[in-house]
């Protein structure tokens, strides 16, 4: 429910579902995955890592603003409150720039802000992944069989995942296999690029009207569902007390 909660509720119009379905043990959530992108965005967002804050250059739009504050300074986020004791006030949070969601324990299930929902494309892919596996979990079904449902009836999203890569932010990185904005023009720039700085990328929208201009921070990472899977199942299986499913007939 809060990770359907999370994907869902992106705009100031869903604050009044937020607070209706938001429960206060959503604080107590956590994800099913040790991955260091996920890990990297807790950390920063309570001051404990330090980043380039740049955010998304839109020329022309005003969707995402462009943060130009010094590396040298962490955001200064407000401390993650108790589980159990949830901020009385809404807290007052940083520009929309990175990290683009609040973790778990930080969010206030009484007040919806920019940071409730899930925003970066590794985090929304996280919660649509662990949904398969609660999915899974309550009809009975085995991993294997989960895998091998992603397998067989899901080969072209298969495809796209193989060759995804999401950098050091949880953004996912413009590439030709899905024909996505920006694609060639981040390929071209790779070619040239050392791997170890960030890559500045820009492309036209609108017919060359406007110019989009986006920063991907290394490392660039690649994921695999099926082992993503793997642990998810098993971390919420343990995490809900369930019995293993017996094997079909």
């Amino acid at each position: 429910m809060h990770r359907g909660l999370r994907l869902n509720a992106l705009t100031t119009h869903y604050a009044d579902l937020w607070t209706s379905v938001a429960l206060t043990g959503i604080t107590q959530d956590t994800w099913a995955s040790e991955s260091e992108i996920l890990v990297n965005a807790e950390k920063v967002w309570m001051g404990e890592g330090v980043d380039e804050w740049m955010g998304t250059e839109v020329d022309g739009l005003t969707d995402q603003p462009t943060s130009t504050r010094p590396p040298i300074h962490p955001p200064t986020h407000p401390p993650i409150p108790s589980p159990t004791h949830p901020p009385a006030h809404p807290p007052t949070h940083p520009p929309k720039t990175y990290p683009y969601e609040a973790p778990w324990p930080a969010l206030d299930p009484h007040q919806w802000t920019w940071h409730s929902p899930l925003r970066s494309d590794y985090a929304r892919r996280q919660a649509l992944l662990e949904i398969d596996v609660l999915v899974a979990l309550a009809l009975g079904l085995t991993l294997d069989e989960l895998q091998t449902i992603y397998r067989v009836q899901f080969p072209v999203m298969r495809q796209y995942e193989i060759a995804d890569e999401y950098d050091a932010h949880g953004r996912l990185v413009p590439s030709t296999h899905r024909k996505t904005a920006g694609g060639k023009e981040l390929r071209e720039a790779r070619k040239t690029w050392d791997g170890e700085t960030p890559l500045t990328v820009s492309w036209a929208i609108d017919d060359g009207l406007q110019t989009v201009t986006k920063t991907f921070y290394p490392p660039f990472t690649r994921v695999d569902r099926e082992s993503d899977y793997d642990y998810a199942y098993h971390a919420l299986k343990q995490k809900y007390g369930m019995k293993t499913p017996l094997p079909s007939p």
